[in-house]
């Protein structure tokens, strides 16, 4: 009686689902997987599409076809499946993201973002890009080391998606030692360091940790290596 009384059911199709941990994934050759896990049966089909605005779009923000901004890509279908829906959007060539993951524009920046639709419940959700990680490496070498440009700090990704090298002249000075800023970072890889000494001897300084921990080798925030 009291479950008749207080509970109404409703068929799965006119049930509104949730869309949730949004995610973009660059590939190595390019191309971004762009991914969502989803309350939406199996078998179901969602729709992705990518925009650009004048306006930063938060995950749980439901944004007005203005905000979103300019259309970036056609709409890309997929299937459910195990509750995660993904597609692999290849982007124009004129998507080139900055460090604060910004498209720039002649009128701007914008700010890329994907939407998933599933039409059988009108449910959206939508996926910000996020601004790539940056790292400081704080070196133990004395800001007038002579001949500094001969040390090399390599650190690359395990997936191949990031390899970077600075040498110690590209680093900047704090409280007499050497800061290394290594930008653009996927925050998804593992990443191995190796530093080149003079004679071309080399040491692994750390290998294939994830990035939450190479954040920790910094006692400043994100935001404040956006603008060191």
């Amino acid at each position: 009686m009291w479950y008749r009384e207080h509970v109404r059911e409703c068929q799965v199709d006119s049930a509104r689902h949730h869309h949730f941990r949004p995610s973009w994934l660059l590939l190595t050759n390019g191309r971004y997987m762009l991914s969502v896990l989803t309350t939406v049966p199996d078998g179901e089909t969602l729709e992705f599409q990518v925009f650009a605005g004048a306006q930063r779009v938060s995950e749980t923000d439901n944004p007005s076809a203005e905000t979103l901004g300019e259309v970036i890509s056609p709409a890309l279908s997929c299937t459910a499946r195990l509750g995660i829906a993904q597609v692999v959007w290849e982007p124009p060539p004129d998507f080139t993201l900055n460090d604060q993951g910004e498209l720039l524009r002649s009128h701007g920046a914008l700010h890329p973002v994907f939407r998933v639709e599933h039409s059988g419940s009108a449910t959206r959700g939508h996926g910000p890009t996020p601004r790539p990680g940056v790292v400081l490496f704080a070196t133990d070498v004395p800001e007038d080391f002579p001949a500094r440009e001969q040390l090399r700090y390599r650190l690359y990704s395990d997936d191949g998606s990031y390899d970077v090298t600075l040498s110690a002249a590209d680093a900047i000075a704090s409280d007499g030692y050497l800061d290394l800023y290594f930008r653009g970072l996927p925050k998804r890889a593992r990443y191995t360091m190796t530093v080149t000494e003079f004679g071309g001897s080399q040491t692994h300084l750390f290998d294939k940790i994830p990035f939450s921990m190479l954040e920790t080798l910094s006692d400043v925030s994100e935001d404040e290596l956006l603008d060191p």
